[in-house]
């Protein structure tokens, strides 16, 4: 299951690697992505399915009246080996956050395994948010999360890290790696100094 399958990237590195006996599921709140998905690789992929959700979502469904906090994955439960969420939760509200890790925990098998990819906010991020030397200014508390741009929260969202491991344990998850990107130690171009 490929959560917020947007054009289907993860689709087509997956294509070669997926048996005729395995099946590939994504959805997205973008219905041009995936009317292209559709269009382009599920009639040469026969075991992928692109399925539009009616979900509110910042610019992608903004109209909807479904709120992401009450969505339900379009799935039975337990009946995914793998779910990946790839660039979702960075751009999602902690009710939001809550409720999706909810339905990848309910749609997975017992022993079945998910990559998330998220903002991880802890000591070292508050740190290089307070010295200007990081990408992303999440200077805007949210609950247990931060964002960037308080007219726009859903534009980059870290969580807390002891709040979103949390939800992950209180779900039923067991976290087996943690792999920590650079965001937190990138210096903006815009910040950069010379000296002559």
């Amino acid at each position: 299951m490929d959560v917020g399958c947007g054009c289907g990237r993860l689709a087509r590195a997956l294509a070669g690697h997926l048996s005729s006996e395995g099946r590939y599921e994504g959805f997205d709140a973008a219905r041009a992505a995936i009317g292209w998905c559709r269009r382009n690789l599920e009639t040469r992929l026969p075991n992928f399915r692109f399925a539009f959700i009616d979900v509110r979502s910042g610019h992608r469904n903004p109209k909807s009246s479904v709120p992401a906090s009450a969505f339900r994955f379009p799935f039975d439960d337990h009946i995914f080996d793998l779910a990946i969420v790839s660039s979702v939760f960075t751009h999602m509200l902690p009710d939001e956050i809550e409720r999706y890790v909810a339905e990848i925990s309910r749609v997975l098998k017992a022993r079945g395994a998910c990559f998330m990819s998220m903002f991880l906010f802890d000591r070292e991020a508050e740190t290089a948010v307070a010295a200007g030397s990081t990408i992303f200014d999440f200077r805007y508390p949210m609950g247990p999360c931060l964002v960037f741009d308080r007219e726009r929260p859903d534009e980059g969202v870290a969580a807390r890290e002891d709040w979103f491991r949390g939800l992950l344990e209180q779900n039923g998850f067991q976290i087996d790696l943690v792999q920590y990107g650079n965001w937190r130690t990138s210096v903006p171009i815009g910040y950069r100094r010379t000296t002559s």
